[in-house]
This record gives C-alpha cells, structure tokens and sequence, in this order.
C-alpha cells in the first residue's frame, strides 16, 4: 500500500493598491502594474454597474461628482466655526494650515491643484471619506434638494432640530423663503449650492439668529436686506458671482464679529458702506473681480484686515 505525502504550500497575500509606496511598504516580491483604462470604457463600465436601467443620455446629468475645495475658504470656514484652538500664540490661519496639512497626511484630501511653489491651492476629498463623514455627522449635517420651489423639500427640514450645518442645492429662480426653519434654533452654516436665489428678507433672519457662516454665493442676488446687520454671531459672510448685487446696506457695519467678507466677481458691485470701519474684527476681504468698486475711507480702521 503506498503513502501519499502532503505537499507543504507557501501561504499567499493579494494586495491591491492604488500606491505604488504601499508595495515597498508590504515587501511584496512580485509587482503587476494593471494598464489604465480609457476615460470612455470606464463610463462604460459605470453606465453598465450603476445606470444600467437609464438612457446614456439620461445619465449625462448626472456625471458631475469631486467638489473643489479651496484651501483658503476651509479654512476661513473653520475659523468661522471656532474649530481652531491657539497653538503657542500662533494666529489662527497658521494653525489652519497645520490642520490642513495634519488631514493631508491623513489621506483625507486627494487630486490637489497647486501654485508655482508647489503650494497646495485646493483639492478634492475622496468618496468614501466624504460617504464616512457624512455618516459620523448624519444628526449635524443636512443637504436639501429643492423641488418645485423653495419650499417644497425645505418643509421636510421642519423637526432636525440638532441640525447645525445646513446645505439647500437647486433652488429655483426667486426669492429664499424658508417658512420651516423655525425650528433651526441651533443652526450655525446656511449654504447654497447650485441655486438662482433673488433675494432673502427678514424671515430668514428672525428664525437663524445663531448662525455663523452665512454662503449665498452664485447666486442672482439683486440686494441684501436690512435686516442683514441682526447676524449678531455671523462671523462669513460670502456673496461672490452674484453679478447684479450694486451695493451692500449700511447695517452690514453692524457685524462686529465678522471675520470673512467674500464678494468675489460681484462685478456690478460699486461701494462699501462708509461705516466699514467699525468692523473690528474683520480679516479677509475678497473683491477680486469688482471692477468698479470705490472703497470707503473708513477701511484704514481695520488694523487686522
């Protein structure tokens, strides 16, 4: 009767990466660099895993995905939101730039534009960071997509009354009047994205006394109201490529905790309230693009800025 005897087999690791470093890290023997697929087969193989139930030029619509994110507006974002802690005396855009550069080292942000130095200017975050946050933050943050008028889904927010961080996308031409945020009590960033907002009165302002970052850019704003001075806790205030905006009221000079002003390519924008000068603890402002803009003689005040 014969034996038969086992073979003894080496144990086997598949790694897959996207970093040819983590290689040198694992100590692999053996390396296999896969081609890169052509843009239009790696549609089609996203129109046949995700789309398949849709007409290709259906799904055209959809193939926007990475936001760009520039660094100087994070930043200032954080510093709106009091996320910066002091660190030996340094001033809080320094200390920005160390958690930038902390969440860089992290693998946090990925496809980064940069200068002329090799400074990073922006970039992108990945999918599955950004599907991971969204889930830590799901009682914090909330992105509404407005259907037929402002207020059709906005009615839907009524209730989230631990909702600090606020996004509207799609908003349609016409004036922002959000009849459900009277149970936002606590909400600190209001922002828009994709939207053709004309105006925005009083109402919004009496229900969001407690907001920080105020976002409205790209939008068709005509005016600003009155009432916009009431932001007694707004620290960003960012009206960019709004092209018809001629002017800002004067009670925007009654914002003394405001640190961003972001009017960039507000190209029919011709003066600043006079009264600039009592925004003490104003440090970014943002014209660039505002061709016709006369600044005020106050803003020599602004020791900080």
């Amino acid at each position: 009767m014969g034996t038969k005897t086992m073979e003894c087999v080496e144990p086997r690791i598949l790694v897959t990466t996207q970093e040819e470093k983590v290689v040198r890290m694992v100590g692999a023997q053996h390396m296999v660099n896969l081609e890169v697929l052509r843009e239009e087969n790696c549609w089609a193989l996203f129109y046949h895993i995700a789309l398949a139930d849709r007409e290709k030029n259906e799904s055209k619509g959809l193939e926007f995905i990475d936001y760009e994110i520039a660094k100087d507006e994070l930043i200032e974002l954080w510093m709106s939101q009091n996320y910066l802690n002091s660190i030996e005396n340094k001033e809080k855009e320094v200390v920005g730039e160390i958690y930038f550069d902390n969440l860089v080292t992290r693998s946090f942000f990925q496809e980064f534009e940069e200068d002329e130095l090799g400074n990073i200017m922006g970039c992108k975050m990945h999918d599955v960071v950004h599907d991971f946050l969204q889930f830590l933050t799901k009682n914090e943050c909330l992105v509404l997509e407005a259907e037929g008028g402002n207020n059709k889904r906005i009615m839907e927010f009524d209730g989230y009354k631990k909702v600090r961080h606020l996004t509207l996308m799609f908003a349609p031409e016409g004036p922002l009047i959000p009849s459900s945020l009277c149970n936002c009590k606590n909400l600190r960033i209001l922002a828009t994205f994709d939207s053709k907002i004309t105006s925005f009165g009083g109402e919004l302002i009496s229900q969001v006394k407690c907001l920080r970052t105020l976002n409205l850019s790209r939008n068709f704003l005509k005016e600003v109201p009155n009432e916009v001075g009431e932001f007694a806790h707004l620290r960003c205030l960012d009206l960019s490529d709004n092209h018809d905006l001629m002017k800002l009221p004067d009670t925007v000079c009654n914002l003394i905790n405001l640190q961003t002003l972001r009017l960039i390519r507000c190209w029919a924008l011709e003066r600043l309230p006079e009264g600039m000068g009592k925004l003490i603890n104003l440090l970014h402002l943002h014209v660039m693009g505002c061709v016709d803009l006369k600044l005020p003689k106050g803003i020599a005040r602004l020791t900080s800025l």
